[in-house]
Parts: structure tokens; C-alpha cells; sequence
């Protein structure tokens, strides 16, 4: 989902702060919901007042109706950590 947020043009909200929007919402309706309800993103942590006002002001009735052909898959969080064990470093 936080692709499709941040491919809408959403000014000043991209790939980083729509990763942030989906570590809060689950669903697009979700998203949404805070939006009709007029939620102040500043609230939350890196949002700032012109955020706030670019999420709100911003026109989804095409991405609304998009997202009724879409299915948002749960990001998969892989362990990116290497495992070095029985690795040999020559100097």
C-alpha cells in the first residue's frame, strides 16, 4: 500500500513517509477514515503542518476508485541480516 500512496503525488509525501502512513494504518479504508475525520498527522512523529495539509488536500476520487480493483498484500519483512559464520577474510 505505501507504493501506491506514494505514487499518487501526494506533494511532499513519498516513499518514506507513506512507509511511515502504513506502519499506522493496515487498509486503504483505514487511511481513509483518518482522512474524512480530519485527523491531524502531526500528531505523529516527522509530520509536519504542511504534511497535514498536503494529505488533506490532496483529491483521491480517482485512487478510491482504483483501490476497489486492488489488493494490498502485508509487506513481507525479510531478516536482511548477513550471517558471517565459517566466512574467511584474507588481509
Amino acid at each position: 500500500m505505501h507504493t501506491f500512496i506514494s505514487g499518487l503525488g501526494i506533494p511532499l509525501i513519498g516513499s518514506r513517509v507513506s512507509k511511515q502512513i502504513c506502519e499506522k494504518v493496515e487498509t486503504w479504508k483505514e487511511f481513509r477514515d483518518l482522512i474524512h475525520e480530519d485527523f491531524d498527522f502531526t500528531e505523529w512523529n516527522g509530520f509536519g503542518p504542511e504534511m497535514n495539509s498536503a494529505l488533506h488536500e490532496f483529491d483521491y476520487t480517482e485512487a478510491d476508485a482504483i483501490v476497489e480493483y486492488i489488493t494490498f498484500k502485508p509487506e513481507e519483512h525479510q531478516d536482511k541480516t548477513v550471517k558471517l559464520d565459517s566466512t574467511i577474510f584474507v588481509i
